[in-house]
């Protein structure tokens, strides 16, 4: 019953084929394109504006006028999307616990900038402990770094 329900999670958020065994390299680098293209597609065709920000585990990492003025920014996107994804994740495992055992959330940031959400549960019947953590960081890569990730 739980595995069944983790899977259809996965299916839900379209990352079933990245822990599903694969045979091949082949295989593997298919279904690890399929998900990519899903994801791109997700994005590309979610409606941020019509997004609940109060359904999510927390408030954003970012500013709320700041996601609100720049729907159509990547960054934004990206955000909402991964975001949406933890509370999926964390409401799927919920279900397979008893009412009372919920996630704790711990909402942080960093001084310079970003931040994340981590969202821890224990003691549960079914989890000893899960945990379902987002962050958030975006910035300028000095040049060696870029340099040093072109070189690979």
């Amino acid at each position: 019953m739980i595995i069944q329900s983790c899977f259809r999670t996965f299916q839900n958020i379209g990352l079933y084929s990245v822990f599903k065994q694969v045979g091949t390299l082949r295989k593997q680098k298919q279904r690890v394109t399929a998900v990519l293209l899903w994801g791109s597609l997700f994005i590309n065709n979610t409606d941020t504006s019509s997004m609940d920000l109060s359904t999510f585990m927390a408030e954003p990492v970012t500013d709320k006028k700041h996601l609100e003025d720049n729907q159509d920014d990547m960054k934004t996107r990206m955000e909402l999307m991964i975001m949406k994804i933890q509370t999926d994740f964390c409401r799927a495992l919920e279900k397979e616990e008893d009412a009372e055992t919920k996630f704790r959330v711990d909402r942080w940031t960093r001084q310079e900038g970003g931040g994340g959400i981590t969202c821890i549960m224990q003691d549960g019947r079914v989890f000893e402990k899960a945990g379902v953590n987002i962050s958030v960081v975006s910035g300028s890569l000095p040049p060696p770094a870029v340099a040093q990730m072109r070189a690979r």
